[in-house]
């Protein structure tokens, strides 16, 4: 059946948007690799893009917004005879009219669909919250993380280090206001330092010398920095649902409207922490939120529940139904 079907699967990353987008088709991609299906990842060609995705791409030129504004097709999307032509897209800049435009042109539409959209595309993939509505794939099953999250369900909550990540920008330099407020305590930190970064973050981490702050410098992936810290920080995006698959109690902070419905279904279920950003006010830490890191009772309890909730079969789980969709 998979023979059938050929796959464009159509993202970008870049400073004004950072990488999950890119990260969930990249995530995707890897099981039709693993089925053996046809392929090609469509992106915009910058330093984020080529440094993430290497293998079974076309890089574009112009962005997704480009192609909407003009209704244009990328010219390396063809409709293939005797095929399931099918789209999947990971863009905020989709619209209805867009996507009528490409089922005019005989795709098939798959679309990840944060905000809830009054979209008309075939099938409508949302992470974190469950939706009963037609044509809509929702909840922690679909959560497609990389290979690597699958088989992976071993974590200890003793090494009293912490990740912090905002991804590749950290627009308010919340990686110092976090550090500043948790510097005093006796743990260890893995600081992720991403590709748009501001150089002051950096100075500012460094004035306060000590062994127990590693930074990394724009990862591919953080997969091997999960493995080695037992609690996380990061921004309320796919991050989230990385750290909670391994078990790591997280506390995420919402930094854009987009991230706070699935924050609010996790968090009804006991699986996260998180505060809400606002520029205008000072940030700080209350003991509920610093119970992540240091309530054995709250950690243990919330590493053994988002280890099962959050499968790992998220993107097997989704091509099951694309296929049944389709056939």
């Amino acid at each position: 059946m998979i023979s059938k079907f050929y796959f464009y699967l159509w993202a970008d990353a870049d400073e004004g948007i950072g990488l999950g987008h890119l990260t969930r088709i990249r995530n995707f991609s890897q099981e039709l690799k693993k089925k053996g299906a046809q392929f090609k990842i469509v992106t915009k060609s910058n330093q984020l893009s080529r440094k993430l995705i290497r293998n079974n791409v076309i890089f574009n030129k112009e962005s997704i917004n480009y192609y909407v504004s003009k209704f244009k097709i990328p010219k390396f999307i063809i409709h293939r005879k005797n095929k399931i032509n099918v789209i999947i897209i990971d863009s905020y800049s989709i619209n209805k009219n867009y996507i009528n435009f490409l089922k005019i042109n005989h795709f098939k539409i798959i679309y990840f669909n944060d905000l809830r959209k009054s979209l008309n595309a075939d099938l409508n993939i949302c992470l974190g919250s469950k939706l009963n509505k037609k044509n809509y794939l929702s909840g922690l099953s679909y959560v497609p993380l990389s290979k690597e999250y699958t088989a992976t369900k071993e974590k200890l909550l003793e090494k009293k280090t912490i990740l912090i990540t905002f991804g590749a920008i950290d627009h308010y330099d919340l990686t110092t206001k976090v550090f500043n407020q948790l510097k005093k305590f006796d743990l260890k930190f893995i600081i992720i330092i991403g590709k748009y970064y501001n150089k002051k973050i950096i100075t500012n981490i460094l004035k306060f010398e000590s062994n127990k702050i590693k930074l990394i410098y724009q990862p591919k992936s953080l997969f091997k920095y999960y493995k080695k810290s037992d609690s996380v920080i990061c921004a309320g995006g796919f991050t989230v649902f990385e750290s909670l698959s391994l078990g790591i109690p997280t506390l995420s902070i919402e930094i854009w409207k987009n991230q706070s419905e699935n924050l609010n279904i996790l968090k009804q279920n006991n699986c996260i922490k998180f505060i809400k950003y606002n520029k205008h006010k000072d940030f700080k830490f209350n003991n509920n939120h610093l119970n992540v890191f240091f309530d054995p009772v709250y950690r243990d309890k919330v590493s053994i529940k988002t280890k099962k909730i959050i499968s790992g079969k998220g993107s097997s789980n989704i091509l099951k139904e694309v296929i049944k969709k389709f056939k």
